[in-house]
């Protein structure tokens, strides 16, 4: 609210309840306490007050119950980020996805890079390559890396025990 918007204010608060003192400090004052907030709601939450018969004078926390002030309303854009490609989001969902895609390619870069796979057989452009695109077309690229592993036995230690457990865990129960 401006210092404009507060006079008013106070003024229609006057004019509604003429006990209320008025001077330049009181006005200061309010002002201080409801500059974050927007003067249609707070008008509304007056509006609300003398509407309910209310025969006391509205005090400033009769005036902010409820309300958010104006940064709480603003939406806070790019607050998440994905720590492998610094990109911002919106939503830790958004985020995670992103997060998600970006280990995906690493994995299938990897391994593609081990078996001597192209990996664009699978999924493309992985650079466009949405998450839903990639996962699409992963059990199909895991069955491959599976079938050379037996063919070529590759892989030990973590990659070759992450590969038959997401094998055993996951495609073979669907």
């Amino acid at each position: 609210m401006t210092i404009e918007e507060t006079n008013t204010l106070i003024r229609t608060i006057k004019n509604t309840y003429p006990n209320v003192p008025l001077n330049k400090n009181i006005i200061e004052e309010w002002y201080k306490r409801l500059l974050n907030y927007d003067f249609e709601d707070i008008e509304t939450n007056f509006n609300n007050y003398v509407l309910s018969g209310n025969t006391q004078p509205i005090t400033i926390v009769d005036l902010i119950k409820g309300l958010q002030t104006k940064e709480q309303k603003e939406p806070i854009n790019g607050m998440f980020y994905c720590m492998r490609c610094k990109r911002r989001y919106n939503t830790i969902e958004e985020m995670e996805k992103c997060y998600e895609r970006d280990m995906d390619i690493k994995y299938i870069k990897k391994m593609s890079d081990k078996f001597g796979i192209k990996y664009t057989e699978y999924f493309g452009n992985l650079y466009n390559a949405t998450l839903d695109d990639i996962n699409k077309n992963y059990d199909n690229f895991i069955i491959k890396l599976i079938q050379e592993q037996e063919k070529n036995n590759i892989l030990s230690g973590d990659d070759l025990r992450g590969l038959n457990t997401y094998y055993k865990n996951v495609i073979i129960k669907k």
